[in-house]
């Protein structure tokens, strides 16, 4: 008979880092005082506000990819979880 063993502990782990580090994306820091920070640059304050821009633009799709991983393994996890539950379910019923 072929074991397979599916690593539960690590999906669920997995999935409740993934939650950690989606929580720190999504409440971030504060808004940046970048005049305070860099001075009166007018050439760096333009291209750090194009970064913070496209840094925001990029956190969010960094957080909606995210939570479909996420979503994909905790779904992994249920179907293995089920699917051992209905293969014992089937052994039980044979051994009657």
């Amino acid at each position: 008979m072929t074991h397979i063993t599916v690593p539960l502990e690590e999906l669920e782990e997995a999935a409740r880092d993934l939650d950690n580090v989606l929580s720190l994306l999504e409440t971030g820091t504060g808004q940046l005082d970048l005049e305070q920070m860099l001075g009166n640059a007018p050439d760096v304050m333009g291209a750090a506000r194009t970064f913070d821009r496209r840094w925001s633009d990029g956190r969010k799709q960094l957080i909606g990819e995210g939570k479909k991983i996420r979503d994909k393994i905790r779904e992994a996890t249920q179907a293995f979880v089920d699917t051992d539950n209905h293969l014992a379910e089937a052994l039980d019923q044979d051994k009657k």
